[in-house]
């Protein structure tokens, strides 16, 4: 009687494990996995590697960054104008907002995603670095490197650049965003190397955001005593003509500095991915603790992991 209890549980065992690979197949669910064995998938939530998802969790392609030195305003909107319609933010008769928009100016270089400095000024020639946000509406807080204060050597480093989304979800049905990122792998002394960007959260009209750090697993260290996460915070992003690039009469670039999103990196260690939850409102709360309009979880992969499918 136990040997065939023993054979029943074997069977429905590998029943469950062939119904459950079909599915990961038949629904193309990705999954992450450790470069040191690539072939076995990692257990954890981030990317729903179990189940297929239901029907109103949505994957969000993640739109490559383009060139726009020299490009006109409109030129711009119109990029922006074809995210958002393939966004779950669509809108009929959506105009990005002046507050955010409204200051590019026609013609005028952008910062290179490479930011590598040459001839005393920025690279301003390749793919932009400020359309990681305006081709992505869907990411409405992202994490960008502070590289405004950064010495040469460090601008010209690739590495510093991993924080470039490699992937975006949607849960409509929970008002959730994922964004996932690889490893944050940045490190300046006396410096927070990092910020919180709020470009499409402020255009979008979620401009208030709340870190909720009991909810987080990556721990950010904010410089500043009042921070994001001590207090809902306003996001003041905008795009406009700057002289920070050094190029005779400025470039279209992203403003202004916030010490209040500011931040290090979590020195601890991790071999599982790990988030930053955080809480998003149209006007503001009376309490950080009040229910969201819409969350944010941004992912982090530890070094070495990789996403090898895509939905």
């Amino acid at each position: 009687m136990k040997k065939f209890i023993a054979l029943v549980l074997i069977a429905l065992i590998g029943y469950v494990a062939y119904y459950v690979w079909g599915q990961m197949k038949e629904f193309d669910v990705p999954y992450v996995t450790s470069n040191a064995n690539p072939s076995k998938p990692m257990d954890t939530d981030l990317v729903r590697t179990i189940v297929p998802l239901p029907s109103y969790y949505k994957s969000i392609p993640v739109r490559p960054m383009v060139a726009l030195s020299g490009a006109s305003r409109e030129e711009v909107f119109n990029l922006r104008k074809e995210a958002v319609a393939k966004s779950p933010f669509a809108q009929e008769n959506y105009r990005p907002l002046d507050a955010t928009f409204g200051q590019i100016v026609s013609g005028k270089p952008w910062y290179a995603i490479t930011l590598c400095r040459g001839n005393d000024h920025a690279e301003t020639n390749g793919l932009s670095e400020e359309t990681r946000f305006i081709n992505n509406p869907t990411a409405l807080v992202a994490i960008v490197p502070s590289v405004m204060f950064f010495t040469e050597k460090d601008w010209c480093v690739k590495e510093n650049y991993n924080a470039i989304m490699q992937q975006i979800t949607y849960d409509g049905e929970n008002r959730e965003i994922t964004v996932t990122y690889l490893d944050l792998p940045l490190e300046v002394k006396n410096r927070a190397p990092y910020n919180l960007n709020g470009l499409n959260a402020r255009d979008l009209g979620y401009p208030y955001v709340y870190v909720d750090m009991e909810r987080s697993t990556y721990k950010l260290s904010f410089r500043e005593t009042n921070n994001a996460s001590t207090d809902v915070y306003k996001f003041r992003d905008f795009l406009h003509v700057g002289p920070s690039c050094d190029v005779p009469g400025g470039c279209n670039n992203g403003s202004p500095r916030q010490p209040e999103v500011e931040f290090d990196k979590d020195p601890k260690t991790s071999r599982m991915p790990r988030e930053i939850y955080l809480k998003l409102w149209k006007e503001r709360p009376a309490s950080p603790q009040d229910e969201p309009d819409l969350t944010e979880r941004i992912i982090i992969l530890p070094k070495g992991m990789v996403i090898t499918k895509g939905y």
